[in-house]
């Protein structure tokens, strides 16, 4: 394998110098096709760029005036919406549609999604969900919750923000502060269900009788012993057995 490759410089976007406290986010859409960057600190304004994850190549800034000295970004699962979080004298919620690539139209289109009821309780990053359908909104300064958009590919009012959307169990003090882990891990988890497997049952010798339960979806079943069994495979078979027998499933 080649390994990794020279690295590809593209000179585009504002210049940030001369500001003690630099900070902010840098998002890629999910489907590769574009950057957005939050500036927070001084007079910086967000930032969107066209990105080529064929070549590395960042181009067509698109520079947003509001809000200004933004702290996060977020995009919607589908990419045609893109979230900015704001810390200032108003903690807000910004929501674009960038869908049509105009920066007039993209500007025109901005919404407040939220706005902080507590003014120290500002919005932190973004984070879609394991499932890509929700988008989480970190909560500085002790909250004890973080915010949900419950339909981040809608705009307007319609992307249905929760402002207390994940209540957090935590201690005096602790909150989810400004971060949330830049990866959603997704992981099935395999079990052994519990299930009824029916009443005792007595029978006279060379009689027969039904065991088990109605079939459950999506399980299989497996009875032993199987011999004095009609089928074995099945979650209720018809039992015929020569001695007090115990059927385990």
């Amino acid at each position: 394998a080649a390994g990794i490759g020279a690295a590809v410089i593209s000179t585009v976007g504002q210049v940030i110098s001369g500001i003690s406290e630099k900070r902010g986010t840098m998002k890629a859409s999910p489907d590769g096709s574009r950057l957005a960057v939050a500036h927070s600190g001084g007079v910086l304004y967000p930032e969107l760029f066209d990105f080529d994850n064929s070549t590395g190549i960042v181009s067509n800034p698109i520079t947003l005036l509001e809000p200004i000295s933004p702290y996060s970004v977020g995009f919607s699962p589908d990419s045609r919406m893109v979230y900015f979080s704001y810390w200032g004298g108003t903690d807000t919620v910004l929501q674009y549609d960038i869908s049509s690539g105009v920066p007039a139209t993209i500007a025109a289109s901005k919404y407040i999604v939220a706005i902080a009821p507590v003014a120290i309780e500002r919005y932190g990053t973004y984070q879609l969900g394991p499932y890509g359908q929700k988008l989480y909104v970190a909560k500085t300064n002790v909250a004890n919750y973080i915010s949900v958009i419950n339909d981040p590919n809608v705009a307007g009012p319609g992307c249905n923000f929760v402002e207390v959307g994940v209540p957090l169990a935590l201690g005096p003090g602790e909150g989810s502060w400004s971060g949330l882990p830049n990866a959603a891990v997704t992981y099935d988890v395999a079990f052994y269900p519990n299930k009824f497997s029916g009443n005792d049952d007595t029978i006279c010798a060379g009689d027969s009788t039904r065991i088990g339960a109605s079939p459950a979806a999506n399980q299989t079943y497996r009875w032993s012993p199987g011999n004095s069994l009609d089928d074995s495979t099945i979650s209720n078979p018809m039992a015929t057995p020569a001695v007090a027998t115990i059927y385990i499933v």
